[in-house]
């Protein structure tokens, strides 16, 4: 199993202290403001980083009172990639030119202002292949957020789903579990049928949230 780390954007109307107390009681990670912004890095293990961060963005929301946005990038320059490798800007200038050592350093996501700036993942992985890696932890690749940012945008247009034998009602987490999971789910004869194989017994209809 591998251990991967995701900071999500959040959003919340709690105190920053009740929060983190909340949040140290069951998730290792840390909560912090950057400028307006509420961040909160957490980490799983399991096969695939977009599956985790998903269950991790599920957990969260049922047990803190948050609403996650986004994944945040880590977004890094070349001062910033040298202090968190404890190099100098002309060493990491050098490994980014290929003047030094290979010459397959990450593309840069862009250059806002002529500053080339990297996703800390990309950046953490290279050093993982070529040196040594700078976090233990794997941080989300630029697909995985891709994938994981679309499905939480996705996911707040859909507020339930009704269940057609009998108008039962599902919460918004477990519709969602249901919606990208198992969209032909097995029915569970011993439980409540949510949904049936044959798909007679129940129809699942996702709502639109009111903008």
């Amino acid at each position: 199993m591998t251990t991967f780390g995701v900071t999500f954007v959040a959003a919340t109307s709690q105190e920053l202290e009740d929060l983190e107390l909340a949040f140290a009681n069951v998730f290792e990670g840390l909560i912090s403001r950057s400028e307006s912004r509420l961040l909160i890095t957490v980490y799983g293990e399991g096969e695939y980083g977009y599956i985790v961060a998903k269950s991790l963005a599920i957990e969260l929301e049922s047990v803190l009172d948050v609403s996650i946005i986004s994944v945040d990038q880590d977004l890094v320059d070349i001062s910033e990639i040298a202090r968190r490798t404890s190099r100098t800007r002309q060493g990491v200038h050098h490994l980014v030119t290929g003047a030094r050592g290979s010459d397959d350093f990450p593309t840069p996501l862009g250059a806002p202002g002529g500053k080339r700036i990297w996703d800390w993942s990309s950046v953490n992985e290279w050093f993982r292949t070529h040196q040594a890696p700078v976090d233990e932890e794997v941080w989300l690749s630029r697909s995985e957020v891709a994938i994981v940012n679309a499905w939480l945008v996705e996911r707040k247009s859909v507020s339930l789903i009704e269940v057609s034998s009998g108008g039962s009602r599902l919460d918004e987490h477990t519709a969602v579990w249901l919606v990208h999971h198992q969209p032909r789910c097995i029915s569970k004869p011993r439980e409540r049928n949510w949904l049936a194989s044959s798909g007679r017994i129940v129809t699942i209809e996702p709502r639109v949230m009111a903008q």
